[in-house]
This record gives structure tokens, sequence and C-alpha cells, in this order.
């Protein structure tokens, strides 16, 4: 009897035995964590590998260049522009007069122009042809000023605008001699219908 007792173990010993061969599952679970975030850090950005960790392949995905700090680039504003870019608007009190009675007035008026000048006569073609103003006769411009302000939208060509006006009620012209006052530039005709026309060369 006294055999057989001393070589009976505790259970609890064979327990103890076997618990240093088991990994724990948390400590498992977090070491694979770790190895396939590495893993995925080093394929998205291969640059940036070594210091997550990951020591594949540099060159598995193409080289790859890191961006700009952007701390380390200074905003300027605002940003330097061109002499040639400078928007210029025309600031003006006009009234239009209509070939049919009553007017049109106004004071302080804006208008982009693409250069830094524009004719009365321009300025009036360009006030008709932006308002769509029918039957616009006299046009009176006063107060005119250039002034450099940020366009509001793009502004229109001004070559082709009328350099001068001709009203036929006021004088009665032929045409040879409308066609002689439009051979250099164009013309902003007031008609026996009390419209306007423009008549210009073809072919300048």
């Amino acid at each position: 009897m006294r055999n057989l007792t001393t070589e009976v173990r505790h259970p609890t010993d064979e327990v103890a035995d076997l618990t240093p061969r088991v990994r724990h599952p948390a400590s498992h679970l977090r070491n694979l964590t770790r190895e396939v975030r590495d893993l995925v850090a080093g394929l998205l950005d291969p640059v940036a590998a070594p210091l997550a960790g990951f020591t594949g392949p540099p060159r598995a995905l193409g080289s790859a260049r890191r961006l700009p700090d952007a701390a380390a680039t200074p905003l300027i504003w605002p940003p330097d522009r061109p002499e040639s870019m400078t928007a210029h608007r025309v600031k003006f009190d006009f009234v239009v007069h209509f070939t049919n009675g009553g007017s049109l007035s106004a004071q302080d008026f804006r208008l982009d122009i693409p250069g830094s000048d524009i004719s009365d006569d321009q300025l009036a073609a360009h006030l008709i042809q932006d308002m769509r103003l029918l039957m616009a006769g006299r046009v009176d411009i006063t107060n005119k000023q250039i002034i450099e302000e940020p366009h509001k939208r793009q502004a229109i060509p001004t070559d082709d605008l009328p350099r001068a006006t001709v009203d036929l009620a006021d004088a009665a012209l032929s045409a040879s001699e409308l066609i002689s006052r439009a051979r250099h530039h164009p013309i902003r005709v007031v008609a026996g219908d009390g419209e306007s026309y423009k008549l210009s060369r073809l072919v300048a």
C-alpha cells in the first residue's frame, strides 16, 4: 500500500504541468492582429513600411514618393498676379433715351471691360448690348471712371464695338456716306425705325 500511495499524483499537479504549454488566446490574437496591420501598412505605403515594422520588398508595388509637408510650404495670400492680368471695370452714370419715348438712367453703374480704356460710344454700345435694350437712341455717359476691380463675369471684347453713333433722325446720310464712316471702325446707326444697328466692314 505504501508503494501505490507514493506513485499516485494529485490531479492538480497534472493541470499545473499543462498550463505553461497552453498559449493564452488573447495574447495570440494581439500578435496576429499586429502582424496583419504591419503587412497592410507595408502594402499601402512601402516608404513608411519600415517605420511600422514591415520589412517586405520595398519595390513590390513600384517606387513611391512622400508628399511634401504642408506645414513646410508657406501660404502667400493674396497671390501675386502679373500686371497684364489686372482686371478693370468702368464706373459711370448714364441716361438711355428711347426712340419711342421714355428713358433709363443709373448712377455708379459698373461693367467689366477687357482693357484699361473704353470710349463713350463703345461704352454706350456695350451697355445696349449687355442689357439687351430695344429702341435705344441717344446715350449720355457722364462721370466715367476706370477702376481696378475683379471681374464679376467674363468681359466681352470691345474691339468690335461701334466707336461712333449716327442718328439718322438728326443727320440724313446716304448709304455711301454711312459706308464711308464705317470704313475704319464700326459705327452704331439709329435708324428710322428707332432701332440701333451696327455697321462695319466684313473683312477688316
